[in-house]
């Protein structure tokens, strides 16, 4: 896994025919989980968002919908997506094709596209041969597709082709997965709660901070029953391999170093809420004898395998609590013993409750939880304009925090900004968007 922290699962983007006249070449980061993307209004980011998150999802209606002619899709496992729009007899079509190794040809598919003309004003006329014409008297003229769509909401979103995803298309895209946190809100909906037809989402902005939250209690849980059953197995084996290890030679200061690391470990946890109490054992102040280290040694290997499965939750809770405490001004922030990510005030200890914490406070606490806890381990995160969200003062820390939070829950990241204090001299991450 650990290669795959810095690997990210998208090498590359090409992008032909933005709104028909502008080109994008995106090469992401390999250095770095995090790659951004720069440039003034209008040049088409938050499409290329769209765009990405549409194709790693294979909705293939929301692919059509952009406003580009082709694009060409590079991926980590020497896969790569080619998208074409074409006008075929009137018809919107979209071909899809897949190259593998060395240019190999995977397979080829084409669906047709029809445009939804809920919105289109009545003087707004497309022809049997696909183009479109406003007819007004005072303005009559022939429009290109893309007009059309940005000014008049036409949206090429529903299939006239019923298909199936081929399977080389679903084996370039196995284990794809892609979230993306829009400009309004730091924050995005969480899966259970984009399948539920009656959330209020807006009106309720903590509900999905709750729901991140029971997202940590159940990591919590379920790391704190693998740690329960390492220590009933360790306990129900612990005579026999004592005397396995008669024999072996142990070294008393490789054992004390050993010896003194899980302490530190055990006693992290304890603060973390991920241990009931710290292990009250001293390592002995005397010279040991032969007997005595072998046991010790048998010992260690129990702790460790009982800390095991409670280190990359408490690494993940570390990261937010240290994201957090710097920035929440007169709060502390503890875990409590049930996982639950609990405020305090620093004036006069009282607790305070997550969703009376401000705006800007719930929303940061949303988007790292929902990283942390709640996001799939390789899952490309697509984040527009941050900056719209931040405080002033928190937008030079948040490359570095969110480049922290990438490379522990394994994660690439794509942030669309126009933001210097979003970047913060780190100019090398930079891809410059600009029309061609």
């Amino acid at each position: 896994m650990e290669g795959s922290r810095l690997m990210p699962q998208l090498l590359s983007l090409q992008v032909r025919g933005l709104f028909q006249f502008i080109d994008h070449d995106i090469d992401f980061s390999s250095e770095s989980p995090v790659t951004i993307l720069s440039g003034p209004n209008g040049i088409g980011k938050t499409h290329i968002l769209r765009l990405i998150k549409a194709l790693l999802e294979l909705d293939i209606p929301r692919v059509g919908s952009i406003p580009f002619e082709s694009a060409r899709a590079a991926f980590v496992n020497r896969r790569v997506i080619l998208l074409e729009r074409l006008e075929v007899d009137g018809r919107t079509q979209l071909r899809i094709s897949g190259r593998g190794p060395r240019g190999a040809d995977l397979g080829t598919m084409t669906v047709s596209l029809a445009a939804n003309l809920e919105h289109l004003p009545p003087w707004i006329v497309r022809s049997s041969d696909g183009r479109w014409f406003d007819t007004r008297p005072t303005r009559p003229r022939l429009l290109t597709h893309s007009f059309v769509q940005r000014h008049f909401g036409v949206q090429y979103d529903r299939y006239e082709d019923t298909y199936a995803v081929p399977a080389w298309l679903a084996d370039i895209m196995l284990d794809s997965e892609s979230v993306f946190i829009d400009t309004k809100r730091l924050d995005t909906v969480a899966r259970a709660e984009r399948e539920r037809p009656d959330h209020a989402l807006e009106s309720r902005p903590h509900s999905r901070i709750e729901e991140y939250i029971r997202q940590i209690q159940v990591q919590v849980s379920e790391a704190k029953t693998a740690s329960l059953s390492a220590t009933q197995s360790a306990d129900e084996s612990f005579a026999a391999r004592v005397l396995q290890g008669a024999r072996n030679t142990v070294q008393e200061s490789f054992l004390k170093a050993r010896y003194q690391k899980v302490a530190e470990q055990a006693s992290e946890l304890y603060r973390n809420g991920l241990s009931a109490a710290v292990v009250d054992v001293d390592f002995p102040s005397s010279r040991t004898n032969p007997t005595e280290r072998r046991v010790l040694a048998v010992f260690l290997d129990d702790w460790e395998n009982r800390l095991v499965p409670l280190l990359p939750v408490n690494e993940k809770l570390k990261t937010l609590r240290s994201i957090v405490i710097d920035k929440f001004i007169g709060k502390d922030l503890r875990m409590a013993a049930s996982g639950a990510p609990t405020f305090f005030s620093t004036v006069d200890d009282s607790e305070i409750e997550v969703t009376s914490l401000s705006s800007g406070e719930q929303h940061l606490l949303a988007l790292f939880t929902m990283l942390l806890f709640s996001t799939k381990e390789r899952s490309l995160v697509l984040i527009d304009e941050p900056e719209i969200s931040l405080h002033a003062t928190w937008k030079h820390a948040f490359l570095e925090d969110i480049s922290n939070v990438a490379r522990i829950a394994h994660l690439q990241v794509v942030i669309a900004t126009h933001s210097s204090g979003i970047i913060n001299g780190r100019w090398d991450l930079v891809q410059e968007l600009g029309a061609s």
